[in-house]
């Protein structure tokens, strides 16, 4: 427990002009207050504070786990492990970079990304991280590996980057990693569209060049037990299945998902050409390639670093470490399909988000 007396270490913190927090509750409360206003290192240094005088504080310890899990999601680590995935980049960045050329970064995580571009030659390379406590980390980590004098760190969005003060010119090269396992889900069409408007010479490259939003038609009996249920000892429970949310992230490599279609381009994103992402929906007809229940489509991301170079997370290249997830959009009900049977998917995004949903069961069959 926090103790009731304010000990010295905390006296100096406060929020919004009050007291530091001395009890589990009111820390609770203090760092959901911190993070809502955007200011998660003050409260991990609060935690961190209390910790020091009070190093077995259960409230704080738990608190401090929390904020981290906030501010540096899990999927970072396995992220800078997937070999495929880095080699990647690299060898799309090795196609463009020459000892001429400025890159600019979205996203710097560790570092990772921007030193590689150090060592293959780059002229200059600037990276910036929304997060302050990553962008800190990645600064000694540069420093680390003896490339603080070609990379430069930002801690600040890419929105907030300024020519001139930030980033000396128009970069040549705009490499950005800011993909969500649904690929829009870290804003990176607005970073995008504004780091070509704003921070990219015209003409300049862009890596990934492109990239794609996959689905195809799924089932398999172990997938299908973790998505929808029917009896147990006898007790009718199908309905449960109407309250079961559609969306569900696939973060197990042994549910064994059957593709039941072939693998279908939902969305196409031309970041190299194109200036402007806007909101899309479509109806997709998919052809099933075999008989058995499907139980809703399977979704993937498909990321063209440069012509040739490609990095993709099928779903039937299961991988030991991968930082991006399959998602799957089940049906409200299971269909039950023969190789030639068409349904029609409902597919929309909101810049953000994508959604697919079944539209009918048109059941024509070849």
């Amino acid at each position: 427990m926090i103790s009731t007396t304010p000990h010295p270490a905390t006296g100096s913190i406060k929020l919004a002009n009050k007291p530091t927090p001395t009890g589990p509750d009111e820390l609770k409360k203090a760092i959901l207050s911190l993070l809502a206003s955007g200011r998660g290192d003050e409260a991990l240094a609060l935690c961190n504070s209390i910790l020091k005088h009070e190093p077995d504080n259960l409230a704080a310890k738990q608190g401090a786990e929390w904020v981290l899990t906030q501010l540096v999601p899990l999927w970072h680590v396995p992220m800078m492990n997937e070999y495929e995935r880095n080699k990647a980049f690299h060898d799309g960045m090795a196609a463009l970079i020459t000892p001429d050329k400025v890159v600019f970064e979205i996203g710097a995580g560790s570092g990772l990304l921007a030193m590689m571009a150090a060592k293959l030659g780059a002229k200059k390379v600037v990276t910036c991280e929304a997060v302050s406590l990553i962008a800190e980390t990645a600064r000694q980590i540069v420093e680390r590996n003896g490339l603080h004098s070609q990379v430069t760190v930002l801690a600040k969005p890419s929105s907030e980057v300024r020519i001139g003060v930030d980033l000396p010119a128009k970069a040549d090269i705009l490499v950005h990693e800011v993909f969500s396992s649904e690929l829009l889900g870290e804003h990176v069409l607005p970073s995008i569209e504004d780091a070509k408007a704003r921070l990219l010479k015209p003409g300049g490259a862009v890596l990934p060049a492109a990239a794609g939003v996959m689905i195809a038609l799924v089932g398999g009996d172990t997938l299908g037990k973790n998505l929808y249920v029917d009896e147990s000892f006898g007790f009718d429970l199908r309905a449960f299945n109407a309250i079961n949310p559609r969306k569900r992230p696939i973060y197990r490599e042994d549910l064994a998902p059957t593709l039941m279609s072939d693998a279908v381009e939902a969305f196409q994103f031309d970041f190299q050409n194109d200036s402007s992402f806007p909101a899309a929906q479509k109806t997709i007809d998919i052809t099933s390639t075999q008989a058995g229940l499907c139980y809703g489509v399977i979704q993937w991301i498909r990321v063209d670093m440069v012509e040739g170079v490609r990095f993709e997370n099928h779903p039937g290249q299961p991988r030991a470490v991968s930082n991006w997830q399959h998602t799957i959009y089940s049906f409200m009900e299971p269909v039950q399909l023969v190789a030639g049977d068409v349904l029609a998917i409902n597919a929309t995004h909101d810049r953000t988000r994508p959604w697919f949903e079944l539209a009918q069961a048109a059941a024509l069959r070849q």
